[in-house]
């Protein structure tokens, strides 16, 4: 989606009203999960028109802003949120997070479940972010060597 909307441009150019837009969407479905409202399968799941849409007016209020300062930053931190997901994903570490984890901190947190939640989170992405580079730089130097071995192969 967001390929798309970079290449045939976008109907709103305006920064307000791409955040009015995504605002608006995030309000609707705050509202519609509140009273329980589910509109068969309008709110609440990952690929419902909704969230589909929220998603969309997000990337529109990201696509314009100008990030130089942060590049870097930005640039490590997104290349290991794949397998930020891949290890969030997977069987063993979803029952163990969300099952006892959350559970616990719950009974623990006293009014501060929000904050705790935040740091829980981001505590856990910077784990998995410095165990994908750790990862990154045992396989780097395996791949050096495997490439070179075949470049010396090829040149015989």
């Amino acid at each position: 989606l967001g390929r798309y909307i970079n290449k045939y441009n976008t109907v709103i150019n305006l920064l307000p009203q791409r955040l009015l837009l995504f605002v608006f969407l995030l309000f609707v479905n705050f509202i519609f999960r509140f009273y329980g409202i589910d509109c068969k399968g309008i709110t609440g799941y990952y690929n419902s028109p909704l969230v589909i849409l929220q998603a969309i007016s997000l990337f529109l209020v990201f696509e314009k802003i100008e990030i130089k300062r942060f590049y870097n930053i930005i640039l490590f931190i997104s290349s290991s949120t794949f397998s930020v997901y891949l290890i969030s994903d997977h069987p063993y570490f979803r029952h163990n997070y969300y099952a006892e984890l959350w559970k616990h901190i719950g009974n623990i947190s006293n009014g501060y479940f929000h904050l705790l939640a935040i740091f829980v989170n981001v505590l856990i992405f910077a784990i998995c972010i410095t165990l994908d580079k750790f990862r990154m730089f045992i396989t780097d130097k395996v791949e050096q060597r495997i490439v070179q071995y075949f470049v010396n192969i090829r040149k015989l």
